[in-house]
């Protein structure tokens, strides 16, 4: 019990017994080594697949960042047109009232005029 309890602290901590080691080169060998390279293998593929992800994940904030961008600045313009548009009819219609308004001073001018002298 004693001396699993060592081997396993052994492992834990990151040496092997050479024994142990050299019994394992033996039965497992190459296919270790094999395992080990195709991990190796995978690894590097997981990596490269996680740069190509984020890679693209980047381009795609930077997208709808500049979506957003655009939408906004388009959006200000069609905002800032139709306030100009209201503000120019709001000006035609005072101008129209006053000139309504004139008009209906002088047809009453011109009434009072026709009164008077009738």
């Amino acid at each position: 019990m004693a001396k699993q309890s060592k081997t396993t602290q052994e492992n834990n901590t990151g040496t092997e017994d050479p024994k142990l080691a050299a019994i394992k080169e033996i039965i497992f060998g190459e296919n270790i080594k094999e395992y080990d390279k195709e991990f190796r293998s995978l690894h590097h593929q997981m990596d490269e697949q996680r740069k190509d992800l984020q890679a693209k994940i980047d381009r795609l904030k930077e997208d709808l960042n500049n979506l957003i961008t655009e939408t906004k600045d388009d959006f200000s313009n069609q905002l800032g047109t139709l306030r100009q548009e209201a503000f120019d009819r709001l000006t035609r219609l005072t101008e129209e009232k006053n000139q309504e308004k004139q008009s209906l001073d002088e047809m009453l001018i011109e009434v009072g005029k026709k009164l008077k002298s009738s």
